[in-house]
């Protein structure tokens, strides 16, 4: 299986539909998505937090944090993502995609709708968990 390589959008902040479409490396290895600091400075987003992060060859760097809105497979999400430095890769990572409900397809080098999971109250109550109902 090769890299799987989709579009994604990212938002400019407020109400404005203005964005900037890039391809991203889909990694579902990765908790959050990589995107050029660049982009998200021009479209607004500002850094919020910084956090240590491991990289595939174990080293630990550390890379501003902020929210950005991203637009995936025609579907709005904002989400934390990494402000990526001039030689990072683009990456859609596993907090988007669940967020939107995708999973990988392997065999078809793509990203296709997948389940939304919930353990509901109803079925699975721990002791001494109320519910407001």
């Amino acid at each position: 299986m090769g890299a799987v390589v989709v579009p994604i959008t990212v938002l400019a902040q407020g109400v404005s539909r203005h964005g900037e479409t890039l391809k991203a490396f889909v990694d579902t290895g990765a908790t959050l998505s990589m995107i050029p600091g660049d982009v998200l400075r021009r479209l607004g987003v500002r850094p919020t937090d910084e956090m240590p992060v491991r990289l595939a060859d174990g080293r630990v760097v550390r890379r501003a944090v902020g929210e950005a809105r991203l637009r995936v497979d025609g579907h709005v999400v904002t989400s934390r993502v990494m402000f990526g430095k001039r030689h990072d890769a683009t990456v859609l990572g596993l907090v988007v995609l669940e967020s939107l409900g995708l999973t990988v397809d392997p065999s078809k080098g793509k990203i296709v709708k997948g389940e939304l999971l919930l353990l509901t109250m109803a079925t699975q109550r721990p002791r001494g968990v109320r519910t407001n109902a």
